[in-house]
């Protein structure tokens, strides 16, 4: 998703490549006004920084070919945003409680589809990136114990594939039985022990409030964990991670032994 951001309307405009990118332009935005002000500072992993990209300027102020937004941040509170978005061509406007959900309309509107829910859940993931270009993320969304593979390619894809996972239900075998604690083969095990060819991350969600998720993010490159407060804190400390370029470290996965199977599903 490419477009431009036009701070109240007004020229010049800041481009951006994807909606990470578009994320972090705003948030300097904000702290650069202090308003609306962040209650909650964002966390981060030990000695790494955010990422900064560079700002590109648009002289032309000009609607979306594909859809064109008015987002008024209103809030920052519990490390996410409050607000109202407005969707211009479809006249549409609906009130958002976090950065997820904001996210979740805008790809409602992409793609047409309605919100589903359903009845099975699961709480941890892992998430394995495979590139980073410029702040466009590819890689997989994965929970072994359920079988459950999915790519994803940007933000927005990223946590589609979560919401599939984490609030959509458990998928189910033709018996209608989950397929939680199923007994994994080795080849799902193998992919999911090599994790992603940049990174590699554990998600636990431990809350879902404020229309957002907390939980623990795991980096299994680095063996560092962190808490997490909200969607926006999340995909933050693996831009930042992604970007820092930081040095493994040598520690013992935990995921990696045959020994080691089933006292990890016990605690996802």
């Amino acid at each position: 998703m490419k477009g431009v951001i036009y701070h109240a309307g007004k020229t010049p405009g800041i481009r951006y490549d994807n909606f990470l990118e578009m994320v972090i332009q705003m948030n300097r935005i904000f702290d650069s006004m202090s308003c609306p002000k962040q209650t909650m500072e964002l966390r981060r992993f030990t000695g790494i920084e955010y990422p900064e990209p560079v700002i590109r300027e648009c002289n032309r102020y000009q609607n979306g070919r594909l859809a064109t937004f008015q987002i008024y941040v209103k809030f920052r509170y519990n490390a996410s945003w409050q607000g109202d978005i407005t969707w211009l061509e479809g006249e549409q406007t609906e009130s958002f409680e976090s950065l997820l959900q904001m996210l979740q309309m805008i790809d409602r509107i992409f793609t047409g589809q309605s919100e589903e829910r359903g009845t099975r859940v699961t709480k941890i993931c892992q998430i394995a990136i495979n590139s980073c270009e410029k702040g466009l993320v590819t890689g997989r969304v994965q929970n072994a114990f359920i079988n459950h593979l999915e790519r994803f390619k940007g933000t927005i894809g990223l946590a589609d594939a979560m919401v599939r996972l984490f609030e959509e239900g458990v998928e189910e075998n033709d018996s209608g039985k989950s397929l939680e604690g199923k007994i994994i083969s080795e080849e799902t095990w193998d992919s999911y022990r090599l994790g992603g060819k940049k990174a590699t991350f554990l998600i636990k969600i431990l809350f879902r409030e404020h229309s957002t998720w907390q939980g623990v993010i795991y980096w299994r490159e680095t063996g560092e964990k962190q808490a997490f407060r909200s969607f926006l804190e999340m995909i933050m400390l693996i831009a930042s991670a992604l970007e820092g370029g930081k040095e493994e470290s040598k520690f013992e996965d935990r995921f990696t032994t045959t020994n080691n199977r089933e006292k990890a599903r016990m605690e996802g």
